[in-house]
């Protein structure tokens, strides 16, 4: 008999996913192999509040969010209850949801199996280390059935922090749509750096101060960003994946600049999505990013987070020398290649086993 296998989302990202585009953030569901299992989802509301139940669990979610900096969509089950308790193994794809999901489990209404990704929870816990939420989150961790992170350093901090076993925790190594994420067939027209993200801990104020007024730069984002008039700097948002994809085959290289974290992969799927179209990035040193890109032979150029010095130096060497650029390039497509949605199916049948 087939287990039930329900994949619980937030937002509409996965939603046009499901419909057209990269499948990134299915995380490997769609593209499962595995006979043993049956796969359904859930889309649930991030933004639109309506009806009294969203309006309630808001009141206790809006707290726990700003404390936390994760959210806590305790709603999700009491929307769709019937669906969930039908299922044998609930996956959640990042904490927020992972967290809201465990807490209907702590009170004994969820008899599936919970797995969640924890993509934020072993860096943001330094948040409420020291608040009474933090026994809160670590009671509904310990109800999980397995743990998820995307590199080692975020597993081994988790385990210390939460005091979880290390057979309770696995890495699942997040992976791109290679098939959609793809070089161009023509050259690169012109000379332009790119960067692309809504992440909160995106440092976009020193790329602005490494940049002068010597390159272009397109950015795609929300954030509101202080520019000089005397800067090449275009600022997009609300873009389609396939004007993405060509911003990434055509720039000279991608930057992804980060505040300073240890263990959160800020900037891993901006990093894969342009490296699979062979183009190279620049990016903050992380432990946990370290991992998928070791060193310059992984398509990687880093830099010392937050450093506006360090950033400019790099900026220059990938832009100004072009053998090293290209280079980088080839092993920038070698590497993504490592790294894939096909990659996070096999994993996830592994886990689900």
């Amino acid at each position: 008999m087939k287990s039930k296998v329900l994949v619980v989302y937030r937002g509409d990202l996965s939603g046009k996913a499901l419909q057209s585009g990269p499948n990134d953030f299915l995380y490997g569901w769609n593209q499962s192999e595995d006979k043993k299992n049956y796969f359904d989802y859930i889309l649930a509301p991030r933004t639109k509040r309506s009806g009294i139940i969203r309006w309630l669990t808001y009141l206790i979610e809006l707290p726990f969010s700003l404390i936390t900096n994760t959210g806590f969509p305790i709603d999700i089950f009491l929307m769709n209850r019937e669906k969930i308790n039908m299922s044998d193994v609930i996956f959640c794809v990042n904490d927020a949801i992972g967290l809201g999901i465990l807490f209907w489990k702590k009170f004994g209404l969820i008899k599936g199996k919970v797995i969640f990704i924890a993509q934020s929870l072993s860096e943001r816990q330094r948040l409420f280390k020291n608040s009474w939420i933090f026994g809160l989150v670590k009671s509904l961790v310990h109800c999980a059935d397995h743990i998820l992170t995307l590199s080692t350093p975020a597993k081994v901090t988790l385990e210390q922090e939460y005091g979880i076993s290390p057979s309770m925790c696995s890495v699942f190594y997040f992976g791109v749509d290679t098939e959609f994420w793809k070089p161009a067939l023509k050259p690169k027209p012109d000379k332009y750096l790119l960067t692309v993200g809504n992440d909160p801990n995106r440092d976009y104020q020193t790329l602005i101060e490494s940049l002068g007024t010597d390159y272009k730069l397109i950015m795609v984002t929300k954030h509101k960003v202080k520019v000089l008039a005397s800067q090449k700097v275009e600022v997009l948002a609300n873009i389609t994946d396939l004007e993405l994809r060509k911003l990434y085959q055509g720039a000279t290289a991608v930057v992804v600049p980060s505040k300073r974290v240890e263990t959160e992969s800020s900037g891993l799927s901006v990093s894969l999505q342009a490296m699979a179209c062979g183009t190279p990035v620049i990016v903050s040193y992380s432990r946990a990013l370290e991992e998928y890109f070791s060193d310059e032979r992984s398509g990687c150029l880093y830099y010392k987070p937050e450093d506006k010095v360090s950033l400019r130096s790099a900026i220059i060497k990938l832009m100004n020398d072009e053998f090293f650029r290209k280079k980088l390039s080839g092993f920038a497509l070698v590497n993504s290649r490592k790294y894939t949605s096909k990659d996070m199916a096999i994993q996830l049948n592994r886990i689900i086993a």
